[in-house]
């Protein structure tokens, strides 16, 4: 995740928690106000005309008559109002809601970081193979929550596809390993138990599967290297045509023996810059791959 989207997720946290605490201190002050408000209203409503008017003067200045305003005040709303300790009435009122709105804080913090939630659940199970793991986009969610959701998803559907097809390429490469190993230990024991004779023919036949089971571990060593990024190219200029003809001549034992013909037209030279080597393997892998499973033809 970059910096932008990395500072735009603080800022969304950020602007959650202050509006969740300035939310709180409003509500409370709200409460207080309200509380004082009420408790006034009833007061003064119920306090004789007289009374009312001579308090209204006293508020208005009260160092006047400071004996006559406290008398009123402490015959109308409790003396307990002037007390200062934390058992007073409006001390006991701020400790009611501070306890109703614990709860109230916990459910909307709680809600708030909802959207967040699906995309750290998402990761559990992931370090054990599990990659079906899915982040469902909530509605609320910022927008460096939702790319992150996308990334996640992108990310497990591309990790799911490579375990398939790593899983499709083990079986393939166990398949073909296993193959011109059989055939090589079956005429080995064969002439070990005195089935085939060990003349030169038969042990050519071993010679060519050994030589067969070499070049496959070759190409696994190959593929290994490039999915490691360590595949050193070695790039000099070379001529293609002669690469060509190198490798359809290389070739050209198995070609009689499936009845194909290759051939290369190249009337002028090709140069080219890169690895001879490697690319004369991509080429053979082509030809044999002709060779195999080419249609009619036999050209």
């Amino acid at each position: 995740m970059n910096n932008t989207n990395r500072y735009s997720l603080w800022r969304w946290i950020c602007l959650r928690i202050l509006t969740l605490a300035i939310g709180t201190v409003v509500i409370i002050v709200l409460c207080m106000w309200l509380r004082f408000e009420i408790h006034n209203y009833w007061v003064m409503h119920h306090m004789p005309t007289a009374l009312r008017e001579e308090f209204e003067a006293l508020r208005q200045h009260p160092h006047t008559n400071p004996a006559r305003f406290h008398e009123i005040i402490d015959a109308w709303w409790g003396i307990e109002c002037a007390d200062p300790s934390v058992a007073s009435p409006d001390w006991i009122m701020v400790g009611v809601l501070v306890v109703v709105m614990i709860p109230f804080i916990v459910l909307t913090g709680l809600r708030s970081a909802r959207p967040l939630y699906p995309s750290v659940r998402s990761f559990e199970g992931l370090s054990t193979g599990n990659h079906s793991g899915h982040i469902h986009y909530a509605g609320d969610a910022c927008q460096p929550s939702l790319r992150f959701a996308q990334d996640f998803n992108s990310m497990t559907q591309q990790l799911a596809r490579y375990e398939r097809e790593l899983h499709t390429s083990h079986v393939a490469m166990t398949h073909e390993l296993r193959s011109p190993l059989t055939a090589a230990i079956g005429r080995l024991q064969g002439m070990l138990d005195g089935v085939f004779t060990p003349e030169p023919q038969q042990l050519a036949m071993v010679m060519k599967q050994l030589q067969h089971l070499n070049r496959l571990i070759d190409d696994l060593h190959l593929i290994s290297l490039a999915d490691a990024d360590r595949l050193v190219l070695d790039r000099r200029e070379h001529n293609l045509a002669d690469l060509m003809r190198e490798r359809a001549a290389w070739l050209k034992p198995q070609s009689e023996a499936a009845g194909m013909l290759i051939t290369v037209q190249a009337d002028t030279p090709c140069p080219y810059v890169g690895d001879a080597f490697r690319l004369g393997q991509t080429f053979t892998v082509l030809m044999e791959n002709a060779l195999r499973y080419a249609s009619e033809g036999k050209r």
